[in-house]
């Protein structure tokens, strides 16, 4: 008797395994196909094509495991030769296979720019830091680990470049940082030193103009410290330093919002009482002018139009008009300035000397 069970439970057992492979025939398909048994592969397929439901399960699962090669990939669960090989195994397979190339690009993608992240790293370890720079910038975010070191070793580079006083390569270096919350704070230091840097030592306003523009512009949003940073440059540069105008522009690459604006207002004032309207203008022109500051800005322009009027500067004076209303987009808070102008300037004959016109 326990001879009988011991046979019939062995039969049940390969009964099981017999159904399985056959209620799942994709899996062996594919253990067949990864085997390099591409005809065998290729005739279980065959059979399967001829039960639509099967038909559909084997597409989802093939989907989903030609998918799931990127991911290992990814995950560095699986070398790039292994997914590969995989990859081309696939190709010989007669299933058509929509995801195939773009899974296979991907992971070509990746995989270069893991080449280019250890390449740089060479390069950086050799002092090549020109090169490495290149490199660097080719690692995309997709692989994260990857990309966050290839951000920390461009701020290495732009460290190293500020400090031996190489001022353009350092720029160079920090504009291709990615600002994200692992970067901010080194990237907001470095920003307002090489700023400083290019003013003091360069006098390179046009570059110090670039990384406000493409840099500088989103970190004093992002990171209050900025902000402060810069309010105490324009106080050394006016103090310490005598350089009035980079005081000026340091103040102007403050934020738009409400409390940097009304500081932005008392700036422009005190070099009003200065009697300096080149550093007045400079603030009031990266003021935004709209409804709710154009009853600010009007009597400073003004003062700076009047101001350049009888130092016998028309072409400031008119240069002056032409930049505020440069940034007004609505007609109407233009044609209001037009008439503030007109009505508190100094002396009606300095109005001939300027055109107020509209365009």
């Amino acid at each position: 008797m326990r001879k009988v069970i011991a046979i019939l439970l062995v039969l049940i057992s390969i009964t099981f395994i017999f159904t399985a492979c056959v209620s799942n025939p994709w899996e062996p398909m594919v253990e067949n196909l990864m085997r390099g048994e591409t005809d065998r592969a290729n005739r279980q397929y065959k059979r399967i094509e001829k039960n639509s439901v099967q038909l559909i399960k084997t597409a989802d699962y093939v989907y989903e495991y030609i998918e799931n090669l990127y991911l290992l990939y990814e995950k560095e669960q699986a070398s790039y030769e292994s997914v590969s090989r995989r990859i081309g195994l696939f190709k010989e397979f007669d299933m058509k296979l929509y995801n195939l190339a773009q899974v296979e690009e991907k992971i070509e993608i990746l995989h270069q720019s893991r080449l280019s992240f250890e390449e740089g790293k060479e390069l950086f370890k050799n002092e090549k830091f020109l090169e490495a720079i290149e490199k660097f910038k080719k690692v995309i975010k997709e692989d994260t680990k990857t990309y966050d070191l290839a951000q920390e070793y461009l701020l290495s580079i732009t460290h190293y470049y500020l400090y031996t006083e190489d001022y353009n390569q350092a720029a160079n270096a920090i504009l291709n940082v990615e600002i994200n919350e692992k970067t901010l704070e080194k990237l907001s230091e470095y920003t307002v030193e090489l700023i400083v840097r290019l003013l003091y030592y360069k006098d390179d306003i046009d570059k110090v103009m670039t990384l406000h523009e493409k840099l500088l512009e989103k970190l004093v949003l992002l990171n209050s410290n900025v902000g402060e940073a810069l309010k105490i440059w324009a106080e050394e540069f006016k103090t310490k330093y005598s350089r009035p105008q980079y005081s000026a522009i340091c103040v102007s690459f403050l934020s738009k919002d409400v409390a940097d604006t009304f500081y932005k207002l008392d700036q422009v004032d005190s070099w009003l009482k200065a009697k300096s309207a080149d550093n007045a203008l400079i603030i009031l022109k990266s003021i935004e002018a709209g409804g709710e500051t154009i009853g600010y800005i009007a009597p400073r322009l003004t003062d700076i139009v009047t101001l350049y009027l009888t130092q016998n500067k028309q072409d400031l004076a008119q240069e002056a008009v032409d930049a505020i209303f440069g940034n007004i987009d609505e007609k109407d808070i233009a044609a209001s300035l037009v008439v503030y102008v007109e009505k508190h300037i100094e002396n009606e004959e300095y109005l001939n000397q300027i055109d107020l016109t509209i365009k």
